[in-house]
């Protein structure tokens, strides 16, 4: 028989907790002691949990698009306004699916729909592709200023040239990633790396979790760099910096460093899940969510 716990002993979770909130059971029940139903219990006794990169179990639900989940992590007392790094709430996050179901449990649970992400935007603004939704949200949502056409129509045309900006900087970004991706993965194998550095790579690895653990997050992104200067086949100290970025939040550079990371290393699980973090900070949630999904399912007990 496998345990697999839900939690570490700081309080944070682990990947099975991830593997419950994108509706895996079936996956875990037969690597579980106990059944399902009683780790789903464990779960929603500590509703508020978060993984190491401050992602917590309503935003993880939401952006899997789970309303299951939603619902009951909603009845054990989760936060309905707890957001994800860059402000996002799990309203936000409904109305980006235009998930009408979702969006009138989170509403029913007292989601606020005037609360803005880091960018100052509310959810009914995530609702571009969702006529149903915005239409949910606009007469209980403030009227704001800067929209001269305060209807439907008007907040869907605002939306969309919204989403069409940030669709522009998107690809961009993923241009750049695809270029780091290409690099690394040539690099790889061309790079012979002495035991010398190895060591040097360690201690400055070994600086940085020094660093790490005293909240010092940009310190720790020069050691991780410098470790990587050593030995830059080494995908630990990038997965490291990934989150010392998503800390500081700087999404793209961590969404750069976890891609970077899993094509290091594609069996690891750990960058799925930094980059998945990455991933929700820039709200690209259905990214976001086949991240996990794909970190959830590199667990060795998963994929026997």
């Amino acid at each position: 028989m496998v345990i697999l716990p839900l939690y570490t002993q700081r309080g944070r979770v682990t990947p099975p907790f991830l593997c419950i909130c994108l509706n895996m059971v079936q996956t875990l029940a037969p690597l579980l002691v106990k059944t399902s139903q009683a780790y789903f219990i464990m779960l929603l006794a500590q509703p508020n949990a978060a993984t190491d990169d401050d992602v917590t179990a309503l935003v993880t639900a939401a952006a899997a698009g789970i309303t299951e989940s939603v619902e009951l992590l909603l009845k054990n007392g989760a936060n309905i306004n707890a957001s994800a790094m860059g402000g996002v709430t799990p309203l936000h996050v409904a109305a980006d699916h235009g998930n009408e179901r979702m969006v009138d449990c989170l509403l029913a649970a007292g989601a606020n729909p005037d609360a803005v992400d880091d960018d100052k935007a509310k959810p009914i603004f995530a609702a571009k592709e969702s006529r149903s939704v915005v239409e949910k949200l606009l007469p209980i949502t403030t009227l704001d200023p800067a929209i001269k056409d305060w209807t439907v129509d008007g907040v869907l045309s605002h939306a969309q040239k919204l989403a069409a900006e940030e669709e522009a900087e998107y690809r961009r970004l993923k241009e750049a990633d695809e270029k780091a991706k290409t690099a690394q993965a040539n690099g790889r194998m061309k790079i012979e790396v002495s035991a010398e550095m190895k060591k040097k790579a360690a201690e400055a690895k070994a600086r940085g979790d020094e660093a790490f653990k005293k909240q010092d997050f940009m310190l720790a992104v020069d050691a991780y760099t410098q470790a990587r200067h050593f030995d830059p086949t080494n995908a630990v100290s990038l997965s490291n910096r990934s989150v010392c970025w998503i800390r500081s939040g700087q999404p793209e550079q961590a969404l750069a460093d976890a891609k970077v990371a899993r094509a290091l290393d594609p069996e690891w699980s750990k960058p799925c899940f930094r980059e998945g973090s990455a991933l929700l900070l820039l709200q690209r949630f259905d990214e976001a969510a086949d991240a996990f999904y794909c970190g959830v399912n590199l667990i060795p007990a998963i994929r026997r």
